[in-house]
């Protein structure tokens, strides 16, 4: 992976859990009665992540499930890409919008 190419993912990703659909789920689980369980809200969040997750992912070469989301993660954790500062910033917002 490149870092223009993860750049583009790191964007697309961005886009898609800053969609309003995907804002409004996150917010009713986050509020809903899922919210007093911490591992059933963590499996409910991570079904609604892996659903933008699974239409990304692919365009990528990546599998677009769990399997997929790990092979990202760790090609991120290459030091191309570990040490970018953009990288790094736009993984900032990411995290902020989850």
């Amino acid at each position: 992976l490149t870092v223009e190419q993860a750049l583009e993912l790191q964007q697309d990703l961005l886009q898609g859990f800053s969609d309003e659909g995907f804002r409004q789920k996150l917010a009713e689980l986050r509020h809903g009665p899922s919210s007093q369980n911490s591992n059933k809200f963590r499996a409910e969040r991570q079904k609604l992540v892996l659903a933008v997750q699974s239409e990304v992912l692919p365009k990528y070469g990546f599998e677009g499930s769990l399997s997929g989301v790990l092979q990202m993660m760790q090609a991120f954790n290459e030091p191309h890409l570990a040490q970018n500062e953009e990288v790094f910033r736009l993984g900032g917002a990411i995290e902020q919008i989850l």
